[in-house]
């Protein structure tokens, strides 16, 4: 059963990723344009900004499948933590890639 609700937190990842990549690109194209590093605010926004404006998102255009996920025993909170969580580890890699290729 603990697969089966880390496979429905990962598919609710999946669908907030698409929406957080893109504006987390935006805003790292931003930052870039403004003389900030561009990998590193492309991190930030991925687990910050992104990660709220995706979670909103998905609440607007898909706020009734929050039901299949309440059916495994999943509340929002924890959808959300998994996400962040998600992101953070996502962040944390990109990063010391990056840091391992220079």
């Amino acid at each position: 059963m603990l697969t089966a609700k880390i496979k429905a937190c990962f598919l609710y990842y999946k669908h907030l990723l698409r929406v957080n990549f893109v504006v987390s690109l935006l805003i790292a194209l931003l930052g870039w344009a403004s003389g900030l590093d561009g990998l590193k605010t492309f991190c930030f926004s991925l687990v910050t900004g992104g990660a709220f404006l995706s979670s909103y998102f998905y609440e607007r255009q898909r706020g009734h499948q929050y039901y299949f996920f309440f059916n495994l025993g999943l509340s929002k909170g924890v959808l959300y933590g998994s996400a962040i969580l998600f992101n953070i580890v996502l962040a944390v890699v990109l990063l010391v890639v990056k840091n391992n290729l220079r």
